[in-house]
C-alpha cells in the first residue's frame, strides 16, 4: 500500500467517525510518527496509520463496539491456494441477535475494516446527565 492510498485510508476512517485510540500510530502531512499512549483528539494534518498492525486492532475493536457484535473479524479468503489470490472479507458470528454486517472485502485489512466502520449503524450520541 503506498503512503497516498494510507492516507487516504486513514482520512476516510476520521471522516466515518473512528476517531483516535490508544496504540494507534499517527502521521503527520510532514511524515512525523507518533504512537497514540492515550485515546485523544489529534489536529489538522494528522492521520491514523491503518497499514500498522497496533492501529488495526484497535480500528477492529472500534469496527466490533459500532456493530454491536464483539465476535466480528477480517479474514483472508483465498481464491487460488497456488498464486496467493484472493481478497480479505468481513466475518462475525451471531449469538444473541448483534446487526449483521453486510459482505464487505477489500485488498488490504485496512480497507475492509474501513468499510465496515462507513457501513455500521450510526450510534446516537448519549448526553452525560446532569
Amino acid at each position: 500500500m503506498t503512503e497516498v492510498d494510507a492516507e487516504a485510508l486513514g482520512r476516510r476512517w476520521l471522516t466515518a467517525s473512528g476517531g483516535w485510540h490508544a496504540g494507534m500510530e499517527v502521521v503527520h502531512a510532514s511524515g512525523y510518527r507518533h504512537r497514540l499512549l492515550s485515546s485523544t483528539h489529534m489536529y489538522k494534518g494528522w492521520w491514523p496509520d491503518l497499514r500498522d498492525a497496533a492501529t488495526r486492532g484497535a480500528a477492529l475493536e472500534v469496527v466490533r463496539q459500532r456493530w454491536g457484535n464483539p465476535l466480528v473479524w477480517v479474514e483472508w479468503e483465498a481464491s487460488t491456494v497456488m498464486w496467493g489470490e484472493g481478497t480479505y472479507q468481513l466475518s462475525w458470528a451471531c449469538m444473541n441477535g448483534e446487526p449483521i454486517p453486510p459482505d464487505i472485502t477489500g485488498d488490504s485489512e485496512a480497507a475492509v475494516l474501513v468499510a465496515a466502520l462507513e457501513a455500521a449503524p450510526q450510534i446516537p450520541v448519549q448526553s452525560e446527565a446532569p
